[in-house]
């Protein structure tokens, strides 16, 4: 098939929004540009949803708040007959505009698109759209307005195994869209989910030429032959028509494009115009000159936006290209994405807008290849950046919630540990500031003195050049670092590749005698690997994968300040021992480290006991490797270890046993938990008739302390 050029498109006179996902209520960027190309007044189809009336009147209440008149067109998906009513039909005719949801695409071109025609209400959307109307969408509405339009499947799995005709097994759905965008293919979640392989495969194999991935809470707002991009981050472009190596092996030589907020593109000869408060990147003294020494997964979260932002900021006379690796499922391969600054060619922008710096990057080239062999392990070397030796003063403490919300008698076990001065570095949370300013007024309300220390990934690059800054973490008695999102912890104390200053600071300060508190998702951030999304109904029903894009578990490299084991928090409320399990069984990790809430675990001097801390202490998943059994399709867990450490008990980490007997107390709460492990289990691999199948779950909980669970579960997709 050849590839098809935009010479070969028609003007269009209508405007699109194209929205990448996770549209935000408070995206006045986003509203703002989409209020005057539909005259205020627009139509919310919410027909991609499972529960679209309730996610159709959300939509419309954020729609008015932002200015417009909404409202809810009752087309769902169930009720295929309504894209037949004339009443919805006219509602069309008398709006500027219609919006359609996130959810499943395919479900918009079934309901629109009946026995191979056009339904009247879809051709009342094309009539609004020719005369100048406005046509939008975010998720699965962004992903059904190109031609070509992309059904399912990750990064890995499309680069893996190609083509399929079903969604629900591995690789690469394709279908058919409406064609309201016809540039290009449009994929959507696109940075966030690492889908940078998937759209490259899918542009390959449709024979088109260009690849529009359009981030979260960000739209490309099209009127004619123009393009703008607005909202929180960007769009990727990509450019095949001079791609000369295409196989099952890889496909070089691709032209790739990062558009920030602001920036223009003239659709027609892809032509990119910066915004206008944008300027060259000059080298300096602070240009990056090697690859980045962390390596993150190929397809993981911003992974992309990262290394080409790193490209940006590079000594092009000593480096210009740089690549990282997928970590592959089972049943795939690893993969090397590599990315190249071409000199004369490629450009690279900046600006300052709200203390943060936004890039703009013009025609690099991608190379994706495939690699020789699987990886024996899918993480790196961990990150070791202390040693094993520390000040006898210095304490890693882990807590499951917020002590915020903890009895007074619990935040007592807490105490010892509240080392004055304490520094809070709220850097896992979205609202760093109001969640610094909560723990510094609980502290100084139980006596503790205490000071915000502001690092965010808006600045962070300031606080790594701050002296000051850096030297006053090595005063802190205690470092406290809140909750929120673990990733986040991540990417911004793991800084487009580079272990930060800040970081090895942070690090020097506890080697040296400085608690470090980390609690929710920081502690789980301080394990290596890390649980970065997913619920144990995912791990158990997709299994663990490190592909962003995946339905299942996600994991992701942490901080690997605590060596042990994977760490999970909220562990019982959230019901995640299956998470838990999985996590260690399929990344072949020893222990898992439950944290209960108003609990927390304290690592001792010499890195071997764990003691347990608050009203219940931490639950230890331990793994024996002569039961695991890991295959495509199935992963088998038996005889895993589980202990319940009660507060004033320890476990030693060399020897795997509590130090003190348990109680009955403990028995019975692990076996709570295995209870409801089971339950789960049985919920979801219900079969239509109402009972559970035959060996596709067992689960025994034997005599004595420690139990033992078994497990076996399959990975099925329906």
């Amino acid at each position: 098939m050849g590839r098809r050029h935009s010479t070969e498109i028609p003007s269009q006179a209508g405007r699109l929004a194209i929205v990448g996902g996770r549209l935000e209520a408070d995206n006045a960027a986003v509203f703002d540009a989409i209020r005057p190309l539909c005259g205020g007044r627009i139509a919310v189809i919410p027909v991609a949803s499972q529960i679209p009336q309730e996610v159709g009147a959300e939509t419309v209440d954020s729609f008015i708040g932002n200015g417009f008149t909404a409202e809810l067109m009752p087309l769902f998906w169930q009720e295929r007959g309504s894209a037949r009513d004339q009443d919805l039909v006219d509602l069309v005719g008398s709006c500027g505009g219609v919006f359609f949801t996130g959810g499943d695409q395919s479900r918009i071109v079934r309901s629109l698109v009946q026995n191979d025609s056009e339904t009247p209400l879809l051709e009342a959307i094309r009539v609004m759209y020719a005369s100048g109307g406005l046509v939008a969408g975010s998720s699965a509405g962004a992903a059904m307005m190109s031609r070509h339009m992309i059904l399912g499947g990750t990064s890995n799995e499309a680069l893996s195994y190609g083509i399929v005709d079903d969604p629900d097994v591995p690789g690469l759905a394709l279908g058919k869209g409406l064609g309201f965008f016809p540039w290009g293919v449009i994929d959507q979640h696109f940075i966030a989910r690492g889908r940078i392989g998937r759209l490259v495969a899918a542009v390959n194999a449709c024979g088109e030429s260009l690849g529009y991935g359009i981030d979260e809470n960000t739209a490309l707002i099209v009127e004619g032959e123009n393009a703008v991009v607005r909202g929180e981050t960007g769009v990727i472009v990509v450019d095949l028509s001079h791609t000369l190596n295409t196989s099952e092996h890889g496909i070089e030589d691709v032209t790739i494009s990062y558009l920030d907020d602001g920036d223009r593109i003239d659709l027609r000869s892809n032509r990119v115009t910066p915004d206008a408060d944008k300027k060259p990147v000059r080298v300096s003294g602070s240009s990056l000159r090697s690859p980045a020494p962390v390596k993150r997964c190929a397809f993981g979260i911003y992974t992309l936006l990262d290394l080409m932002q790193r490209l940006a900021r590079a000594d092009t006379r000593r480096y210009v290209r740089d690549s990282v690796s997928s970590w592959p499922d089972k049943g795939a391969v690893e993969w090397c994405v590599e990315l190249e600054r071409v000199r004369r060619q490629s450009r690279a922008l900046k600006a300052i807008r709200d203390g943060r710096m936004r890039y703009t990057m013009i025609d690099y080239r991608l190379h994706i290849n495939r690699g020789d062999s699987l990886r024996a392990s899918r993480f790196p070397t961990p990150i070791h950046l202390h040693h094993a030796e520390r000040a006898p003063s210095s304490q890693i403490v882990l807590l499951g919630n917020s002590p915020l919300k903890w009895r007074e008698r619990n935040v007592d076990s807490l105490r010892p540990y509240l080392r004055e001065p304490i520094g809070v570095m709220a850097t896992a949370s979205g609202i760093t500031r109001q969640v610094a300013r909560e723990y510094v007024d609980w502290l100084r309300r139980i006596d503790v003195s205490a000071e915000e220390l502001d690092v965010t990934e808006n600045n962070i690059e300031q606080r790594n050049r701050d002296n000051g800054f850096l030297r006053s973490l090595g005063q802190m008695g205690t470092i406290l670092l809140p909750g929120g999102n673990q990733r986040r912890l991540t990417k911004v104390l793991i800084f487009r590749g580079d272990v930060t200053p800040v970081l090895r600071h942070l690090i020097g300060a506890f080697e040296q005698g400085t608690n470090l508190i980390a609690i929710g998702g920081a502690a789980a951030a301080f394990g290596q690997p890390m649980i970065a999304e997913g619920d144990s109904f995912e791990a158990l029903r997709f299994g663990a994968s490190e592909d962003a894009g995946s339905e299942g578990m996600v994991m992701e490299p942490g901080l690997g300040l605590f060596e042990a084991g994977i760490v999970d928090q909220n562990f019982v409320a959230r019901s995640r021992l299956g998470r838990l399990v999985v996590a260690c069984a399929e990344e072949n990790v020893r222990y898992g480290f439950g944290l209960c809430e108003e609990s927390g675990l304290v690592l001792s001097e010499d890195n071997r006991l764990l003691s347990a801390i608050g009203r219940e202490g931490f639950v230890v998943v331990a793994m024996k490797s002569a039961g695991l059994s890991i295959a495509d399709e199935a992963f088998r867990a038996r005889g895993v270890e589980l202990q319940l450490v009660q507060p004033g008990n320890m476990f030693d980490i060399q020897g795997g046993m509590t130090l003190e007997l348990q109680s009955d107390g403990a028995a019975v709460a692990v076996e709570e938990m295995v209870s409801q492990l089971a339950d789960d289990c049985n919920d979801m691999f219900r079969n239509r008739s109402g009972s559970v199948q035959d060996g596709w779950l067992n689960v025994a909980l034997t005599q004595g302390t420690p139990a033992r669970l078994d497990i076996e579960s399959r990975r099925v997709r329906y």
